[in-house]
């Protein structure tokens, strides 16, 4: 009987005995269930990496959440502070660290015409000149920051390592030679660089020239909006639109008849109708709101062009019904598709595979 031995490889070669023939087989001699546990040890190692590179990407998918979920615009920061913008939220934007942010000045504004901005923030940033205005010249000469301090209540610029201060801005900005511009170009609020802020705020409300600016919104909720919409016929005061035609025909038909008779009479007839949001606008069914109709005002009128709370120009919900529901643009979709992690990891997958077939494969017994 000829003597067995192991060979690598492929191929014949003369062992043992004279004569004898190399013939490659498959089998456990000599080792080889060894090799089938540590392949099979193999497979199991890269399956484990591969899901767990797998797993904490899906698990993001499903929780990212919209960057601006209120859609506020208007709101930027400078090209060189990119690192530097603050959260949004719906309770509003959220400040840490050296975080801040900037929205254009109205037109012609100089600092002689200067308020002391104010905002709403819980909790309060522990730097007191939290609010901020930037000035510059048209050819970009001149330019300085200048923040209001609310215990000094004086404005402060910090220009050339020196801190100067002054309760009037435009007497302020002469205060250097040459003086800085009196073009006032940008608002904002948000800490400084250095030092930077320790206290996590949330800033809701920014208030400047007489103008609020609301930073946050009412988190939209898909029950409500299931609801009304899946029930829009089976309401007990009868067909949909019963119940606005008798809303609106009540106090129309009382002010037009003793007063006098114009639809800006009934309009300005109404001053108990109120809505606390455009979502409170859309399930009342009376988007868009026009300068001078019932619940018009302008907090609802995001860029005042005198319509408020308009409806999406987007293709109607799914539901089919073509007025927004109260989520309506606020509604966070899940993200989907393979992230490059995702592929990595079944990648990883597969060459562990691979190479656990290699390593099973690679050496065999000879007889």
């Amino acid at each position: 009987m000829p003597g067995r031995s192991w060979v690598s490889g492929t191929g014949s070669t003369p062992v043992g005995e004279a004569g004898a023939t190399v013939v490659l087989i498959r089998g456990p001699e000599r080792g080889g269930m060894k090799y089938r546990t540590q392949a099979a040890a193999l497979v199991a190692g890269t399956a484990v990496l591969g899901f767990a590179l797998i797993g904490p990407v899906t698990a993001h998918a499903e929780t990212e959440v919209d960057p601006n979920p209120c859609k506020i615009d208007g709101w930027f920061v400078n090209p060189d502070e990119a690192d530097r913008e603050p959260t949004r939220t719906y309770g509003g934007f959220v400040f840490e660290s050296t975080d801040l942010i900037h929205h254009n000045a109205p037109a012609g504004l100089t600092t002689a015409d200067l308020d002391s901005g104010d905002f709403t923030a819980t909790p309060t940033p522990d730097q007191p000149s939290f609010f901020s205005v930037e000035v510059v010249n048209a050819d970009n000469s001149g330019y300085a920051t200048l923040r209001y301090n609310r215990m000094s209540h004086q404005w402060d610029m910090v220009t050339g390592g020196q801190l100067y201060s002054n309760a009037d801005p435009d007497k302020l900005v002469e205060m250097t030679t040459p003086p800085k511009s009196k073009n006032v170009v940008r608002f904002g609020v948000g800490y400084t660089k250095n030092p930077a802020g320790t206290v996590k705020t949330t800033v809701s409300v920014v208030s400047f020239q007489g103008k609020e600016y609301k930073l946050g919104c009412v988190k939209p909720t898909t029950t409500p909006t299931a609801t009304s919409t899946g029930t829009p016929t089976g309401n007990p005061t009868g067909t949909p639109t019963g119940t606005p035609g008798a809303t609106t025909g009540t106090p129309t038909a009382t002010p037009s008849g003793t007063a006098t008779g114009t639809p800006s009479a009934t309009a300005s007839g109404t001053p108990g109708v109120y809505y606390a949001n455009c979502a409170a606008v859309y399930k009342a069914g009376k988007a868009p709101l026009k300068k001078g109709q019932p619940g018009y005002r302008l907090g609802l009128d995001r860029d005042e062009d005198g319509i408020a709370c308009e409806l999406p120009t987007a293709s109607p919900s799914r539901t089919g019904n073509p007025i927004p529901s109260p989520a309506g643009e606020d509604e966070e979709l899940p993200v989907t598709g393979a992230g490059l992690t995702w592929v990595i990891g079944v990648g990883v997958v597969t060459l562990g595979a691979g190479l656990a077939a290699y390593w099973f494969t690679r050496r065999k017994p000879v007889r």
